[in-house]
C-alpha cells in the first residue's frame, strides 16, 4: 500500500503554498507508505502547474531508485497498486532496459510511450495513478476497474486535488467541504 496526492492549477498558484499543501497531504498518508515521501513539481508552457506527490510502503523493489514520484525523463509517475500481469507486458513491449524490478518502471514506460486508455486496459491488477507527460503536457489519473485502489478527487475551474484517501484530500484545504 502507498499513497498518491497531487495539485494541479489550471492558473499559476504560489509554488512555495502548492508545497506547502501537499506535505499536508502526504503527511495524511504516512500510514500507507512510510519508507519514502518524495514530491515533484510539473508545469506546462501555458503556466499550468503543480505537484505530485508519493508516500512508499516499499515491499517489492526495496532499492532507492524505484521510488516515486517516478520520472522517464517526459513521464512523471506516482502510482499505487500492483500489476499481476507485468512479466507478460515486458515481453509484449519489449521493455529490457529497466533498471529496478518494480512494477512502478513498467507502468511508467508503458505509459510514456502509448495512451492511457490502452494501457490500462492491459493491465490485470489493482492500481491508481497520476501521470503527467511533459511534451504532451498532459495529466492523466487512473484506476483499475473495480476501484480496489482508491482515488479521491476535487475539480473547480481553478484546480484539479487528488488523493489516495478522502482525509488527505480535506487536508489540501483547497476547498470547502459541507457535510
Amino acid at each position: 500500500m502507498c499513497g498518491i496526492a497531487g495539485v494541479y492549477y489550471f492558473t499559476q498558484p504560489d509554488m512555495s503554498h502548492a508545497a506547502s499543501v501537499i506535505d499536508k497531504m502526504l503527511d495524511n498518508l504516512h500510514h500507507r507508505g512510510p519508507d519514502a515521501k518524495n514530491k515533484v513539481i510539473i508545469s506546462t508552457s501555458k503556466g499550468d502547474c503543480g505537484l505530485l506527490g508519493h508516500t512508499r510502503l516499499a515491499v517489492r523493489d526495496l532499492d532507492a531508485r524505484a521510488n516515486q514520484p517516478f520520472n522517464t525523463g517526459k513521464l512523471s509517475l506516482v502510482y499505487n497498486g500492483e500489476i499481476y500481469n507485468e512479466d507478460k507486458l515486458k515481453g509484449k513491449y519489449a521493455l529490457s532496459d529497466l533498471i529496478t524490478t518494480s512494477d512502478t518502471e513498467i507502468v511508467a514506460k508503458l505509459l510514456d510511450k502509448n495512451d492511457v486508455k490502452t494501457v490500462t486496459n492491459e493491465f490485470d491488477g489493482m492500481f491508481a495513478f497520476a501521470a503527467y507527460h511533459q511534451t504532451k503536457e498532459k495529466l492523466f489519473l487512473a484506476r483499475d476497474r473495480f476501484s480496489q485502489k482508491p482515488l479521491y478527487y476535487y475539480l473547480d475551474e481553478q484546480k484539479l486535488v487528488f488523493a489516495s484517501e478522502l482525509r488527505a484530500l480535506i487536508a489540501s484545504e483547497l476547498f470547502e467541504v459541507n457535510l
